[in-house]
């Protein structure tokens, strides 16, 4: 929707009401357009979480992160495997922010959302809160025997729930919007996840979305 707005000048209006009028509406405006996205659903990723001047980790135009991607040494957290209560959610190529794309902001092993589910190719996970307040640290690999897949934190934007969350990637670019939803709504909900978790575990490789559903 766009606003036209006509003002009429007025000889007696100061100049220094114009230059604050100028300098208010184009931030009104933006506002008001802020909420115009479908928030509609829970297993849906969008960035609207960031604060004022967290901007720093969206992509450079060059497609490197400014967060712990590019050419900067990656420090993978390592620890204790230990098995956690999560909630699942999901996000796709036509949902993602922006839709039609798989742009991360923390990219740790892919340059873009991606991963085949194996230890050594895990898949993209979007966590809540963003850089160095990310409720899981950038690099944190987790399995979920449900999925039958790794998963490792390289994006954020994920709405906090009040426990560990993880919004996982389904892909999907090749595959129709109601064949991404329905994966994602095939195991959007609590689930046990393992953090640091040790190779060989039983995996299904490759992309979850698949025609009508996931690919387990």
């Amino acid at each position: 929707m766009v606003i036209h707005v006509k003002i009429r000048w007025a000889a007696s209006v100061p100049l220094t009401a114009v230059l604050l009028l100028a300098s208010v509406f184009p931030a009104w405006a933006g506002d008001e357009h802020r909420d115009d996205r479908d928030h509609s659903s829970d297993n849906r990723h969008w960035y609207d979480d960031r604060e004022e001047g967290e901007d720093e980790y969206w992509h450079d135009d060059d497609g490197d992160s400014n967060g712990t991607g590019g050419d900067d040494p990656v420090v993978i957290p390592t620890g204790d495997e230990q098995n956690i209560s999560a909630e699942l959610t999901g996000y796709s190529w036509q949902d993602n922010t922006p839709p039609g794309s798989a742009e991360i902001c923390c990219a740790v092993l892919h340059s873009k959302a991606g991963g085949q589910g194996t230890f050594a190719d895990p898949i993209t996970t979007a966590v809540p809160g963003s850089g160095s307040s990310m409720e899981t640290p950038a690099g944190t690999r987790l399995y979920i025997e449900r999925l039958r897949r790794y998963f490792i934190v390289e994006d954020s934007g994920a709405t906090s729930t009040g426990k560990p969350r993880f919004d996982l990637w389904v892909g999907g670019e090749n595959h129709s919007k109601s064949d991404s939803d329905a994966c994602m709504n095939s195991f959007t909900g609590p689930a046990q996840v393992t953090l640091n978790p040790r190779d060989g575990l039983p995996v299904t490789t490759g992309e979850l979305t698949t025609a009508g559903g996931c690919n387990l």
